[in-house]
Order: C-alpha cells, then structure tokens, then sequence
C-alpha cells in the first residue's frame, strides 16, 4: 500500500483528485474492515474510487494512523 498525502480527510479526497488532474467520479464505500488479527487492534475504511478516466482505485482509510492509503488498482 502506499499513502496518499497526510492532510486528506474524506470529504477532501474529491478535492485532492481533482487537483491531481483526475477527477472522481465516484466514491464507493465505506467496507468497514476491523479487529485484531495483526499484533494490534486494525480498523479500515475501504472504498473503491472511481475516476473519470474509467479506472478504480482501491483505497483505505486507517483509522489509528488517520491516514490514506491506496492499495491497487482494480481491473
């Protein structure tokens, strides 16, 4: 996974995207993913992110490091 800038909070991700010359289209989610199956506590928020362009991102939102993070893409 890596991370997307530190200051975006979900109602600035269109906001970031659109400044990074792609626009989203849409936004699906939250998949809200938690529990304690590493060493400490996970809680996730997924999403899929839909652009203009046609490509999916999928993205999560860590709760703990209240942090962005992009995990792949989805073909």
């Amino acid at each position: 996974a890596h991370p997307l800038p530190a200051q975006i909070n979900e109602d600035a991700l269109a906001t970031w995207f659109q400044a990074q010359n792609q626009p989203l289209e849409a936004l699906h989610g939250p998949y809200i993913i938690s529990g304690a199956w590493w060493q400490k506590q996970v809680e996730r928020a997924y999403y899929y992110a839909v652009l203009a362009g046609g490509e999916t991102l999928w993205l999560y939102y860590d709760r703990a490091r209240a942090q962005w993070m992009w995990q792949g893409n989805i073909f």
